[in-house]
This record gives structure tokens, sequence and C-alpha cells, in this order.
């Protein structure tokens, strides 16, 4: 082996590590210090005062949430149009497909009677 490792399933395998851990002085062994409390992080304090709202963010906020309230009934009409759709042509193919074959079907029926009036009426 060079070192290099491919990536397919046929060259899978196994690493084993094997650690020996030694110790200086196994009677006495150093502990590092724990901090009392553990530093602030950044964003979990309360701020002195709220951010300033006035008119224009609130005007902002009102078009945001309709925006979002009109995009999502829009989607949700459109979404149940294509299912509409899609499901009328799915219909419309089956009925199609069955038409067909009920016109076969008749059309061999017509014939076995033909067959049928015909070798009675000969007697």
């Amino acid at each position: 082996m060079n070192g290099e490792i491919q990536g397919c399933y046929q060259y899978s395998g196994y690493v084993l590590y094997k650690v020996k851990v030694a110790v200086e002085n196994p009677d006495n062994p150093e502990v590092p210090e724990q901090p009392v409390t553990p530093p602030a992080t950044p964003g979990t304090t309360t701020p002195d005062q709220l951010p300033h709202t006035g008119p224009t963010e609130m005007a902002l906020s009102i078009i945001a949430v309709l925006a979002i309230t009109i995009g999502t009934v829009y989607w949700y009409n459109s979404s149940k149009a294509v299912k509409k759709v899609t499901i009328g042509a799915r219909f419309q193919d089956t009925a199609a497909k069955i038409g067909d074959k009920l016109d076969k079907f008749e059309a061999t029926i017509k014939k076995y009677s033909q067959t049928i009036k015909n070798k009675l009426t000969k007697k």
C-alpha cells in the first residue's frame, strides 16, 4: 500500500489504534483549575433600552405579513388548480382508453351475435 485509500466500497476496511497512556506521577495527579463562572456569551445580556420602532417599521411589518399571507393563499389556490387539472387529464385519458375497449368489445359482441343469428336462420 502506498498510503492512498480509494473511495469505493470494495476498498473499505478498518483502522485500529492502540493507545497507551503514561502518567508521570500516578500518586499525585495535577488537576487543572476550573473557572468559577463561565464567561458570558454575546447576545445573552438584556439591553438597557429597547430599539426604536416608529411608524415606518410598523408599516413595513404589516406589508410583510400581508405579502406572506397573499403568497400563501396564491400558492394554495394554484396547487389546488394544478391537482384538479392533472387529475382531470388523467381521468379523461382513462375514460378514453375505457371507451376504446368498450367499442372493441361491442364490435366483438355484434360479430358473434351476427354469427349466431346466421347459424340459427340457416336451419
